[in-house]
């Protein structure tokens, strides 16, 4: 498989510097690459005759056929022939091998029949049947196996996910045994890049059944160096499930489950020959024989050591399978309990960093092709490309598992994509980062994973990791005022932790201005820094500037519905302004806004229940701006002003535990549970001074004085209310 997917040979820069090497003109050495690296899909096609003269040139200025066997060591060399014999290859199985020319053809088969004792002397191309390769000719694909399969197509074509797989023939023993499993590899790529998805996979399931009754019996280190080749053919006929599957991925989905069931199920059993398989079960029986476990052979193909030029349909819908398969198996591990989860938290953090990089990748590829398809429409010249086979734009979204980019469903017409009027866009969805465990140290490393790339496609992950990180600050806010034994330092570190949560929610709305400056304001009031305050008056300039061009005048008074989003400090002032009769309506205009984001309804509310939640009342773009400022500015000097606020809030906690009373002997006779009981010392918090240490023991009470002493109470109440 090395000599098809070795790493080296998409190296563009160890190319152009061993061309060098070699006085490989300049010019037409960087005309390689640029045929082979950076084409579009659409393009790439059409370049079959100009890419064959490239080959034919490379090869001469290799002159393999007069190099002796020293020679043929050199690592310059060695890495040209192995780049050469890739694209060599991919040519010559390939649909636009049809369209070249015939003189062009003849030579470059006689340029490798002169250079075949030159392969059998460098690494692993002497693996290759160069004898039975070579007998092919300028029709690779003419053989009466192949030509008999592409006849009986439609005649074995299933429509079930799941369905009797034939046993492995001799023809198909015979085929395999002839061809190898890298050729076979080879010719199913291919079929893919030509749109025969039927075909790809059949073939890969009559190979996978062949392998297996190949090396039934055989031990495992004779077919070790076949799983590579091997997990990669079986993912050819995933990935032929996966381009034909709708965009919710119920039927690769299935069978991703059913193949890691079998794999489980099957692990250390003695496999007979004669078992009934079905596509799962038949690649299931390959991980076993591979030794692969329950997610090994899903692993395979997302931590792949090759990266593909993007310029084929394999190569795109590789990534996107990829991603989908990581997404899966992050999945997979979120819904396993906590303790279960934590042990395997460095193989998720493994998975996570493959999946980002791998999504990253095919989103960017994705937004650069509907640049290209843009600037089509809008050329004065039609475009002389060829017409996909597949819609990538709907087959990356679904890999990823996302609405994040236009619309899935788009069918490639020249209509730009655009809401209706009135209607209601699809709201984004993103399972992988929306079901991140509330856990701090993970959303800690995924949110710093994602924060240190500045894609725009991370913007909604983003936003829902910051809203579980801000949601678990608050409640530890909320859990410590409560201890008196505290100390300000201690509350003040947890705000100016949480402050940098919501300066990066502001710059993820830096295009929603009422938003960023709420969030930059909160982010103000909990770490009050000069950074911070200059965002602020940014902010408050831009707010202007948006008032002025608008015109807009100022709601009046009467009209006003004062509720969280236009609070004060004086309540009343609220009673004395508000007209309680007008139906409550401060957050409509934010959530229309906020619809062009897409962000679920959910996402919505909590982002306007948390935009200043933590936030002093003083400090509110409800008030005048020369009144704000003198606050901010105030709050900026006085390090003792933020103390007091936050002393005085946990002042305030403290008081109210004054009115915890819990009546202990009503639970007293009822049976223990095993996940906890009511606890004493809560009410007593307050009457502890920091010397003390634990609160002594609350001695038993009799239950009878207890009711007594409780209906004397409600006696004594009683008459206090009415004197």
């Amino acid at each position: 498989m090395d000599i098809i997917f070795s790493q080296d040979v998409h190296d563009e820069q160890k190319f152009l510097d061993c061309a060098k090497k070699l006085k490989y003109n300049e010019f037409l050495a960087k005309m390689f690459v640029l045929y082979n690296k950076p084409s579009d899909g659409d393009v790439f096609e059409l370049t079959g005759d100009d890419r064959l003269t490239q080959l034919l040139y490379g090869w001469g200025v290799c002159h393999l056929p007069i190099r002796d066997s020293e020679s043929l060591k050199d690592p310059q060399l060695c890495h040209m022939v192995r780049v050469l014999l890739y694209h060599s290859l991919l040519m010559w199985f390939s649909e636009e091998w049809k369209t070249c020319s015939e003189i062009r053809k003849q030579l470059l088969l006689i340029t490798l029949s002169k250079a075949v004792p030159a392969f059998r002397q460098i690494g692993d191309l002497a693996n290759i049947n160069w004898s039975y390769v070579l007998q092919l000719q300028t029709q690779p694909w003419s053989l009466p196996y192949l030509e008999q399969l592409f006849l009986n197509l439609n005649l074995n074509k299933h429509h079930a996910v799941e369905y009797t797989v034939q046993e492995a023939s001799e023809e198909d023993v015979a085929f395999l045994m002839q061809e190898g499993v890298s050729l076979a590899l080879l010719r199913l790529i291919q079929l893919f890049n030509a749109g025969n998805f039927e075909a790809v996979k059949q073939l890969a399931l009559r190979m996978l059944a062949a392998w297996l009754k190949i090396h039934h019996n055989a031990p495992f280190v004779s077919f070790e160096g076949d799983e590579d080749t091997i997990t990669l053919i079986g993912h050819l006929c995933l990935l032929a499930a996966f381009v034909r599957d709708d965009k919710q991925g119920y039927v690769i989905d299935n069978l991703i489950f059913n193949i890691r069931f079998y794999v489980q199920i099957l692990s250390g059993l003695l496999l007979p020959s004669e078992i009934t398989c079905t596509p799962a079960r038949l690649i299931a029986q390959v991980c076993v024989r591979l030794r692969l476990g329950r997610n090994g052979f899903f692993e395979k193909i997302g931590f792949r050591k090759f990266k593909l030029s993007l310029t084929t349909s394999f190569a795109i819908i590789l990534d996107a399978y990829s991603s989908y398969v990581l997404g899966n198996l992050l999945l997979d591990l979120q819904l396993l309990n906590e303790d279960d989860f934590l042990e395997h938290l460095p193989q998720y953090k493994k998975l996570m960093d493959r999946y980002v990089e791998e999504r990253e990748s095919s989103e960017r590829f994705l937004l650069n092709e509907l640049k290209k398809m843009e600037q089509q429409r809008n050329s004065s010249t039609k475009p002389h490309v060829v017409d996909l086979n597949l819609n990538y734009q709907q087959q990356i979204c679904k890999g990823n598992r996302v609405i994040n980019i236009n619309n899935c469903n788009d069918s490639g017409d020249d209509e730009e994509i655009q809401p209706r009027v009135g209607e209601e866009q699809e709201e984004q969805t993103d399972p992988v980062f929306q079901n991140v465990p509330n856990d701090e140290e993970v959303l800690s490393y995924v949110y710093k994973l994602l924060a240190e790339r500045d894609f725009s496609g991370w913007r909604f992950a983003k936003i829902a990791l910051l809203l579980k990180i801000i949601g678990q600050q608050i409640n530890a806010i909320e859990k410590w005022r409560y201890h008196s034994g505290l100390t300000v330092d201690f509350m003040l570190d947890l705000e100016q932790k949480m402050s940098a949560s919501y300066a990066d929610l502001a710059k993820l709305f830096s295009d929603h201005g009422f938003m960023e400056a709420e969030f930059w304001l909160t982010a103000f009031y909990l770490h009050p820094t000069s950074s911070n305050y200059n965002e602020v008056k940014r902010c408050s300039s831009a707010m202007k500037n948006r008032q002025e061009e608008g015109g807009l005048p100022a709601p009046a008074p009467s009209n006003v519905k004062y509720e969280l989003l236009s609070s004060t400090i004086d309540v009343h002032q609220i009673m004395a302004i508000t007209n309680h009769e007008d139906p409550v309506s401060d957050y409509d205009p934010i959530k229309e806004s906020l619809k062009a984001l897409r962000l679920p309804s959910h996402m919505t509310k909590d982002l306007l229940n948390v935009i200043f939640q933590p936030r002093n009342k003083q400090y509110s773009w409800a008030l005048d701006w020369h009144t704000l400022h003198e606050r901010c500015n105030a709050l900026l000097k006085s390090r003792d002003l933020k103390r007091k606020f936050v002393s005085l809030n946990m002042a305030e906690s403290c008081d109210d535990l004054k009115y915890l009373q819990i009546d202990y002997a009503r639970y007293r006779n009822r049976p223990q549970l095993d996940y906890g009981t009511i606890e004493e010392g809560y009410e007593n918090a307050t009457n502890l001074s920091n010397e003390e240490g634990e609160a002594e023991p609350t001695p038993a009470v009799d239950d009878k004085a207890e009711k007594a002493k409780e209906q004397k109470k409600r006696r004594q109440s009683k008459f206090c209310f009415g004197r």
